[in-house]
């Protein structure tokens, strides 16, 4: 399942790979599908499922379909025959660089989620201006530290900052939720 990156968002693009590594880079390209039509909304919100088929030709059909309204494409793109010897080329670039791609997804996987709370917890800051400035302050450089370790290689030190960011975040909505409680920090 896929989704939106960001908010109201009306069209994805789905770059198609062949190969066995788990960065898409290090694959031979196919082709692209573009889904669009899809409504506006939040960011992450929109559930968008894509299949493949490939079919006796050698043919392979990409359908990416929206699941809460009725928007679907359809993609032929030619794979062609490879040998067996090529194949199997493909499956062993997999496994020797294996650790390595798994390295590079993670960090990939964990800048992304980075990304979505820097977003998340800007729009509290931006929406609730009652927010002591002590609160936001801390928010605040949570988010500079977590920027700086999106540019690191350390996925450790990245797996805390996006949690010391969510903390600061979950503060701050419970600030906005229950300022009664929290009288005596302002």
């Amino acid at each position: 399942m896929f989704s939106t990156e960001s908010d109201n968002q009306e069209s994805v693009c789905f770059r198609i790979f062949q190969g066995e590594r788990g960065m898409a880079s290090n694959n031979v390209f196919v082709g692209e599908l573009e889904l669009t039509g899809i409504p506006p909304g939040p960011s992450g919100v929109p559930r968008i499922e894509l299949t493949f088929h490939i079919a006796a030709d050698s043919t392979l059909h990409v359908l990416a379909k929206h699941e809460y309204k009725e928007c679907a494409a359809e993609f032929h793109l030619p794979v062609g025959s490879k040998d067996e010897v090529y194949v199997r080329s493909l499956v062993k670039k997999g496994i020797l660089h294996g650790l390595q791609d798994e390295k590079i997804s993670t960090l990939a996987e964990l800048r992304s989620m980075a990304a979505m709370v820097i977003r998340r917890v800007e729009k509290i800051l931006d929406m609730e201006k009652t927010v002591p400035d002590k609160l936001q302050i801390e928010a605040r450089v949570m988010l500079a530290d977590l920027r700086m370790a999106m540019e690191s290689e350390n996925a450790y030190m990245l797996a805390e900052k996006i949690q010391m960011a969510k903390s600061a975040g979950m503060d701050l909505l419970l600030w906005c939720k229950y300022p009664e409680y929290h009288e005596d920090d302002e």
